[in-house]
């Protein structure tokens, strides 16, 4: 019986511990021609699903004179808004992205 007690009480500290981790994103942003952009605001958002879609934003940060970034927040991003055609993350390639016509990223 104490292990079923066990195993019942572990879902109930997922939920409330949820996917609440602390992340950081390292990265760059930059034109399509590959030029750094300096100076520009990167935001991370997160999803809300309840009561409704509403997303949150949870961090931001601008770039350095080599278009370099470090963002830190208390929850995995959703996704990114920033000014530039390309957003690599180095500390997370999955999440890379560009609106460069031709690119596979």
């Amino acid at each position: 019986m104490r292990k079923y007690q066990i195993f019942m009480s572990l879902p109930l500290i997922f939920i409330m511990t949820g996917c609440a981790t602390n992340q950081i994103y390292i990265g760059t942003v930059s034109d399509c021609s590959g030029k750094a952009l300096s100076d520009v605001e990167v935001e991370a958002w997160k999803n809300q699903w309840m009561p409704f879609h509403l997303p949150e934003r949870i961090g931001t940060a601008k770039t350095n004179s080599s278009g370099e970034f470090m963002l830190k927040t208390d929850k995995a991003a959703s996704f990114f808004q920033y000014t530039g055609e390309k957003l690599d993350l180095e500390s997370h390639p999955k999440k890379s992205e560009s609106r460069c016509a031709g690119s596979g990223a």
